[in-house]
């Protein structure tokens, strides 16, 4: 497999945790350059209607509902939003702009085992575009914390009280954060090694 040129830092929001029959209602995106510092290059943003009746809103149980409706997507939702088969072309035509189908890597926290269900479930064109493999700020974060590191785990806390909105693109930006923390200190390890020899 070829080696990734970018990142592709996806978040998603959703109804539920079934990527069949909960409905993606917000996406973000920030597509990065692989090396660090992961400078940005291209961003996007939607809210996602997934019908124009309210069932889908009334499958959500009451933590999703209540989250969603504290942090305003239920009501930008209602005021400003697209379908998922226009927002897929949207962001196709934006990573087209910069490279082809698997020149992208997933990234993000839970991209894994989350963001990358739903995507290969409701969004199956853009998944072709993305490689296999992806980075999973959250996984690299546990691995710190099974090596006693607890005092890494809050590199991707950018909000106060290091609650994050669950908005995808918020959060997006915070896991980038986090990984640009991490990434440092991988680097001065290696540069530590480095004057070692």
């Amino acid at each position: 497999m070829a080696q990734a040129k970018f990142y592709f830092w996806c978040d998603l929001e959703t109804t539920g945790l079934d990527q069949v029959h909960d409905p993606i209602i917000e996406i973000g995106v920030v597509v990065t350059e692989i090396a660090p510092p992961c400078v940005e290059l291209a961003s996007y943003t939607a809210n996602i209607l997934p019908s124009h009746d309210d069932a889908w809103k009334l499958r959500m149980d009451d933590h999703v509902l209540e989250m969603h409706t504290i942090n305003g997507l239920l009501t930008d939702i209602d005021s400003d939003s697209r379908g998922l088969r226009e927002a897929e072309i949207e962001i196709i035509n934006l990573l087209s702009t910069f490279g082809r189908p698997h020149n992208f890597m997933l990234a993000g926290s839970g991209v894994s085992h989350f963001d990358r269900r739903f995507i290969a479930s409701q969004m199956t064109g853009l998944d072709k575009w993305l490689q296999y493999p992806s980075l999973d700020v959250g996984t690299v974060r546990r691995g710190f914390t099974f090596c006693g590191r607890k005092d890494l785990t809050s590199f991707g806390e950018t909000f106060k009280g290091g609650d994050k909105p669950h908005r995808a693109l918020a959060d997006i930006r915070d896991h980038l954060n986090e990984w640009r923390n991490y990434a440092s200190i991988i680097e001065s390890i290696e540069r530590t090694q480095d004057d070692d020899q």
